[in-house]
């Protein structure tokens, strides 16, 4: 995998909503008080033990044999789910693919039903442009209209 594109490098495929959302949702120390914020904090830790140490996700368990997830009920219960299954053993492209998920789910959160979050501006846009299409299909989804 190419470390260029890695937010190890800053340069992560949601780079600014990362660095935006950490700040935002993530105490100095200790669990986040938002959901998505204690994921991220997880996922997060996790990512950088693995670039920083080389350690995997069976590394990190250790006696932990219950996870980091499963039992954390301070997550929301779905993208934690998830994330469990994604993390796998913590090999760079299952990392930076958790991260895109995890940060995609806080975007849609803080996303309404008429705007989406822009990664690149850190800002609400409406669906019905051009750029707010953009970003939804990038997130995975269409938009289907009906005359009525």
């Amino acid at each position: 995998m190419s470390q260029d594109k890695t937010y190890w490098n800053n340069n992560g495929k949601y780079q600014k909503a990362y660095d935006y959302f950490y700040k935002k949702l993530i105490p100095e120390s200790g669990k986040a008080d938002d959901p998505f914020g204690e994921l991220l904090r997880v996922v997060s830790w996790m990512y950088k033990r693995r670039y920083n140490d080389g350690d995997s996700y069976d590394d990190l368990l250790g006696d932990n044999d219950k996870g980091f997830f499963m039992n954390n009920k301070n997550m929301p219960e779905k993208q934690r789910k998830k994330v469990e299954i994604m993390i796998g053993n913590s090999q760079e492209e299952k990392l930076e693919k958790t991260v895109n998920y995890v940060l995609k789910e806080i975007m849609l959160q803080h996303s309404t039903d008429d705007k989406v979050w822009n990664p690149e501006s850190n800002r609400l846009i409406r669906i019905d442009t051009t750029k707010g299409l953009k970003v939804l299909k990038d997130f995975g989804y269409k938009i289907h209209y009906t005359i009525v």
